[in-house]
């Protein structure tokens, strides 16, 4: 069995940790993310301790510690995900965290070039990946710029009419979609008014288009509503 590190060796364990952890959270810090340089640090120097502990009073055999450090992290990396709406934000920092606990274990084990190896790792990730992702994301929205001409029709009671088109136009401004032409022909014989909107977007709002006619058919005037796609063109 090796020999258990003494005091000194400890504390160098847990001071490259600290080194270590410092390196990963100054970039997090320099991007001014929830978790930055000092939590980054004190969790690989706490891991780095609780595996050194785990080393000296598990008689040389860290592991089980080791176990309970990620099951500790998970609850730590939950604390910094939050949710808006469909959106998920967090889930990089909570990971970078998982990742700075990963480097202290290894420096807390003595495993000095595992340690300043995985840190340079992690690090490399979140600064090179970076524009990697940013790239991704352009390329992404870029090739969501669809110029799209849609037709909306509204049939509704002719004595409502007024009121109707109001409503269609504040929702239509609601959900963004621009309408180029509105025309409204009534229909007498049947008490009923048809209202047709041209609108043209540079992205395709197929959804929006969707939520709104679905809100404007809870009105007792509206009889009917539909859409169409006239023409989708990418833009060069």
């Amino acid at each position: 069995m090796a020999p258990l590190p003494d005091l000194p060796e400890i504390t160098v364990r847990l001071a490259w940790a600290l080194l270590l952890g410092s390196a990963v959270g100054f970039e997090r810090q320099w991007h001014q993310k929830m978790a930055g340089l000092k939590t980054n640090a004190l969790v690989a120097t706490g891991a780095a301790g609780f595996v050194a502990f785990g080393t000296v009073a598990g008689q040389g055999n860290p592991s089980v510690v080791a176990a309970q450090i990620v099951t500790g992290i998970g609850f730590l990396g939950a604390g910094v995900i939050m949710r808006e709406g469909i959106s998920v934000h967090g889930l990089n920092t909570a990971a970078t965290i998982w990742c700075s606990a990963m480097v202290g274990a290894l420096s807390g084990f003595g495993m000095w070039q595992a340690g300043g190896a995985a840190a340079a790792l992690v690090l490399g990730a979140n600064v090179v990946l970076r524009p990697v992702a940013s790239w991704l994301n352009d390329r992404r929205r870029a090739a969501d710029h669809i110029e799209s001409h849609y037709t909306l029709t509204l049939i509704c009671a002719l004595p409502d009419a007024t009121r109707v088109r109001e409503k269609l136009l504040a929702s239509l401004r609601h959900h963004r979609v621009p309408a180029d032409e509105l025309e409204s022909t009534p229909e007498p014989a049947d008490g009923r008014m048809t209202v047709t909107v041209q609108a043209t977007t540079d992205h395709a709002v197929g959804p929006a288009i969707e939520a709104l006619l679905g809100e404007l058919s809870h009105d007792r005037a509206v009889l009917g509503t539909s859409w169409k796609v006239v023409r989708a063109t990418p833009e060069a």
